[in-house]
């Protein structure tokens, strides 16, 4: 599991464009942008999403079952969603 966005595209330069035909596991390491996925379980509190969210300076966190597959996800972007919605 990995998560590519724009700002991935940060290292991409004309010494490296090749990368651009290449899979996304290998354009990511070839840039120096690949990271192990933050991943929490379903059943983890809301408050704790924020910190793990705030402590990996990440903007997304997966949730993932029992046998650490992908089931969900929560963006920052959820979270001012969920918190403006409270109003």
């Amino acid at each position: 599991m990995a998560n590519i966005s724009t700002s991935d595209i940060t290292g991409l330069s004309l010494e490296n464009w090749d990368l651009l035909y290449r899979p996304v596991s290998e354009y990511l390491q070839g840039v120096g942008r690949f990271k192990q996925p933050v991943t929490i379980k379903a059943d983890i509190k809301f408050k704790r999403v924020l910190r793990t969210l705030h402590d990996n300076q990440i903007h997304h966190v997966y949730i993932v079952d029992d046998d650490n597959k992908a089931t969900g996800v929560v963006s920052v972007s959820d979270v001012l969603l969920y918190f403006r919605n409270q109003q």
